[in-house]
């Protein structure tokens, strides 16, 4: 049995989830990818401030993230962030990884909420703007908008998902501003 197993398993969960229009935009999500994003952005300065074996933890899980974002594209970088953390996917045996993840997502459904998400999540975090970009669209389901005040660009984000904003308050469309 595969080492990984538990990661495609919770991978093809999620996917579902979205197919079946049962995921939102948590604030658990949102928190989730400010921790991602993160350690896409850390460079060698910024793990010299950590013991040899976090610093390991960290190389480890960001090299498996960008070769899942540059393979397999943002849908797939987003259900893997959703679904395990920094320290659970340095643990991932590496070999094979990329061409069993391939194999799963050819073989599998896209679900619309999943790219709704993805361009959301996109349009809010550097994380996946850096990466294969999907077409910019505006849906009923899911958006970001991003407002101009005082010429400042990314001044300001709206989220919102069906009205239900990201702390799962009703709302109307475009009323949640993250700073």
């Amino acid at each position: 049995m595969s080492k990984n197993k538990w990661f495609y398993d919770s991978l093809e969960k999620e996917r579902l989830a979205y197919d079946e229009g049962n995921c939102t935009l948590s604030t658990i999500l949102v928190e989730s990818f400010k921790r991602w994003d993160g350690l896409l952005q850390e460079n060698e300065d910024d793990l010299q401030k950590l013991s040899s074996g976090r610093r390991s933890i960290r190389r480890r899980s960001r090299d498996i993230l960008k070769a899942i974002s540059k393979k397999l594209g943002p849908e797939v970088l987003l259900l893997c962030t959703s679904v395990t953390t920094i320290d659970k996917l340095a643990l991932l045996d590496p070999s094979g990884l990329i061409f069993a993840l391939q194999k799963w997502w050819d073989a599998a459904s896209h679900p619309r909420l999943l790219a709704e998400a993805t361009n959301a999540i996109r349009e809010a975090y550097p994380l996946i703007s850096r990466l294969r970009s999907l077409p910019a669209k505006e849906s009923d389901g899911l958006a970001v908008v991003a407002s101009d005040e005082n010429s400042e660009p990314n001044y300001a984000r709206s989220l919102y998902y069906r009205g239900v904003d990201v702390l799962g308050e009703p709302c109307a469309p475009h009323s949640v501003t993250c700073r």
